[in-house]
């Protein structure tokens, strides 16, 4: 389930973005892994990610470097869990 709490968060990022930095990243860490957002995925520059781990800090600077390299990472490092079970 997908959910936008009242879009509060949604429209503050807007209202940032339109008055202070168009640029800015946003990130929204789902600790639960409900896969709810505080931001729609179609927003440029914004990120969901489930659960927590230090290497979140070290994806967070592929994603600003390269979205897609990181994206790719992700799938690389799926396949090789599957691969060991």
């Amino acid at each position: 389930m997908v959910t936008f709490p009242e879009l509060l968060v949604a429209e503050e990022v807007k209202k940032y973005k339109a008055k202070i930095n168009p640029n800015v990243y946003v990130y929204s860490i789902d600790l639960a892994g409900y896969g709810t957002l505080q931001v729609p995925q179609d927003e440029p520059r914004s990120c969901l990610i489930a659960g927590w781990s230090d290497r979140i800090l070290k994806f967070i600077k592929l994603f600003e470097e390269d979205k897609k390299t990181a994206v790719e990472r992700i799938k690389e490092y799926g396949k090789k869990s599957k691969k060991r079970k």
